[in-house]
């Protein structure tokens, strides 16, 4: 015969105060470990949709990255001679030439002014077309920026890697960079993007400001995936592009950051290792005072034929039970900073508390249970009746 559920849920409310301090202290628990997960998810799940599959990203031979990449405009030449390149509705072939540069950019903030580092792009009009998962917001009266003029397009996470409000880089607002003002008018997505952290600037004027000839990189679009992927075989192969040009895939470029930032995903590892220990601990320190308080009555149950395994079953119960609730106002509690904004030097994300992170956090809680009752459970059934019934 087994005992009853009931008896498991009454048990909890005879000892109120001690069920509520351990569903508080598993509940800090999950919290802690939903929230470090929250913090690798969202940033590594941001920097994997980052890049059009069919594009390719090119650097000159001798640049270590973008930002370290001089390229002119002679050696653009060759690139447009690349097979199976896509074109424009004109017939012109799908390359991009782009300067990337990190500037400490000036804007008004509600509180005073604040001045942060935050990637500037130079762009030419053909740069929506290659990029063309980027999104004017609409509603806004947004327009992209106008050739040699001093008007930016803002990132739609920009203004958090700037640490200001939304609202400080709306359309019509001043920022200041490399000693000259520009004006916003307009702002862009790019489906939650890594891209959507950068401001983009026309190119040419970009150029005129930093008294620079040449460009960082260049992007250009293929027709297919594929035929992106088979480019990177001209690196490797004598010749024109092999001599001035290296290159990736642009969304296996922007995969490479996971290398550097590798320290965020062991940290939140290492740090939910670390609360689940903790947890463990919480629940054997629990149930070994119920278990220990509890002697006289187990041994009764024993005597009246309930089995050792049933007994433990029932303080299982128990201890889940307490598990599931603390688990369940950790992971709530770890909802509310879903899309809390984050920001590095790569860029800005926000916290991912996704259906997978609050999943973790309910396995961690249930973890917590299972081991917390059956290590305490075992050392007071090892006792005979007789021993039990004299327990103190």
């Amino acid at each position: 015969m087994n005992l009853p559920l009931n008896y498991s849920l009454r048990n909890l409310r005879r000892r109120p105060w001690q069920s509520g301090a351990t569903v508080l202290g598993i509940a800090i628990v999950v919290f802690a470990a939903v929230l470090m997960l929250s913090l690798s998810r969202g940033l590594f799940s941001r920097l994997d949709i980052t890049g059009s599959p069919d594009n390719l990203i090119m650097i000159s031979r001798k640049g270590q990255n973008a930002m370290f990449s001089e390229i002119d405009s002679a050696e653009l030449v060759s690139v447009s001679a690349m097979p199976h390149l896509a074109s424009s509705a004109s017939g012109k072939p799908l390359i991009s030439p782009e300067i990337l540069h990190m500037a400490m950019v000036r804007a008004a903030a509600v509180k005073g002014r604040h001045k942060s580092a935050v990637s500037i792009r130079g762009v030419s009009p053909i740069a929506f077309d290659v990029h063309d998962s980027i999104r004017i917001i609409e509603g806004e009266g947004g327009r992209l920026p106008a050739e040699g003029a001093f008007e930016v397009l803002a990132g739609s996470m920009s203004h958090i890697k700037l640490g200001v409000p939304a609202e400080a880089l709306a359309i019509g607002k001043d920022i200041r960079f490399e000693n000259v003002s520009w004006t916003i008018v307009g702002r862009f997505t790019d489906n939650d993007s890594l891209i959507e952290s950068e401001l983009w600037v026309p190119e040419d004027t970009l150029m005129s400001v930093m008294r620079r000839r040449t460009h960082s990189l260049v992007v250009a679009k293929f027709t297919s995936p594929t035929y992106a992927r088979d480019a990177t075989a001209l690196f490797r192969r004598s010749g024109v592009i092999e001599k001035f040009f290296k290159g990736w895939p642009e969304r296996e470029y922007y995969g490479q950051f996971t290398e550097g930032l590798a320290w965020v995903f062991w940290l939140s590892v290492f740090m939910v290792c670390l609360v689940a220990v903790a947890g463990v601990l919480i629940g054997v320190n629990t149930m070994y005072t119920v278990v220990v308080n509890r002697m006289g009555e187990i041994a009764t149950h024993r005597i009246l034929g309930f089995s050792k395994f049933d007994i433990t079953v029932s303080l299982l119960t128990e201890s889940v039970i307490i598990a599931l609730l603390g688990g369940l106002l950790g992971a709530a509690g770890g909802l509310y900073f879903h899309d809390m904004p984050m920001k590095l030097s790569y860029g800005a994300f926000r916290l991912s508390v996704d259906a997978l992170v609050v999943g973790a956090g309910m396995c961690l809680a249930i973890l917590v249970g299972v081991l917390g009752a059956l290590l305490p459970t075992y050392k007071g059934l090892r006792l005979t009746i007789i021993e039990a019934l004299h327990y103190e």
